[in-house]
């Protein structure tokens, strides 16, 4: 299929995508991950939800592909879902090339990541959790994220729409596991 078709078959695909924010009470390294940055993160915002994302397969399967991931318009889709929509606050206007913002992961790149945001977030301050802490915090909550086996990571950050304040602290960690038609998202910002 030529580039043009794709990208065609792609926009029917999401106009007709819906999505379905899922319980998560149950993810006890969400919780405590999200708690602790929320801590750290006392002047802006955390938010952490899931969607089942019905969308058609072959679009997924291209989303989650990691050299065609760009190409199946995620980060410029997923958000205009009233599902999405609704789970996350004030996206807003979004940078026109947002998927730029993004960068590939893999699991000890997201824990990494992840140990960072709660240990080096917030304020210019002490951190408000140690590293071995933050550590424990971060790996446990990058293998909850990444618990489907085709699961595929992109983090940004940086700041990419209106939820971010732009200053030093924007976490964006996306993961989709289309083998159970999800996607996983958290948005952190601060100020100083």
């Amino acid at each position: 299929m030529s580039s043009e078709l794709e990208r065609a078959a792609c926009s029917a695909a999401w106009a007709n995508a819906t999505a379905r924010e899922l319980d998560t009470r149950h993810r006890a390294a969400a919780r405590a991950f999200v708690d602790a940055l929320a801590a750290a993160y006392a002047n802006g915002a955390v938010v952490y939800a899931e969607f089942e994302v019905d969308l058609d397969a072959a679009v997924f399967a291209m989303a989650a592909d990691p050299a065609r991931w760009a190409d199946a318009q995620l980060l410029e889709r997923l958000w205009h879902l009233p599902g999405v929509a609704r789970g996350i606050p004030r996206l807003g206007a979004r940078r026109a090339d947002v998927a730029s913002y993004f960068e590939l992961a893999d699991l000890a790149e997201v824990g990494d990541f992840l140990e960072q945001a709660v240990r080096a977030g917030g304020a210019y301050s002490a951190p408000m959790v140690d590293t071995a802490r933050s550590r424990t915090l971060g790996e446990a909550f990058a293998r909850e994220l990444m618990d489907a086996p085709d699961a595929l990571v992109l983090i940004a950050r940086s700041a990419w729409c209106e939820f971010f304040h732009d200053v030093a602290w924007d976490v964006t960690v996306v993961v989709l596991a289309p083998s159970r038609r999800q996607v996983k998202l958290l948005l952190a910002t601060d100020v100083d």
